[in-house]
């Protein structure tokens, strides 16, 4: 991605990557990510993070958010 003619390099969190439109099928999502975090792209910039349930769980140290 450029901003201005100068190169923008984004760190991504996780190897596994989707696409918005990948997303109309969420299941298939997340069975290719075995239960592996997600990072969302839309133009090839990253949009987002789908966190299946398990990864989530194995989360230390943060807080649960009260539903």
């Amino acid at each position: 991605m450029q901003r201005n003619g100068a190169r923008h390099i984004t760190t991504l969190l996780t190897n596994q990557i989707a696409t918005i439109t990948e997303l109309r099928e969420p299941q298939k999502v997340l069975d290719r990510a075995n239960g592996k975090p997600v990072a969302i792209l839309r133009n090839s910039a990253v949009v987002a993070y789908l966190v299946p349930v398990e990864a989530a769980q194995g989360l230390e140290g943060h807080r649960a958010a009260a539903m």
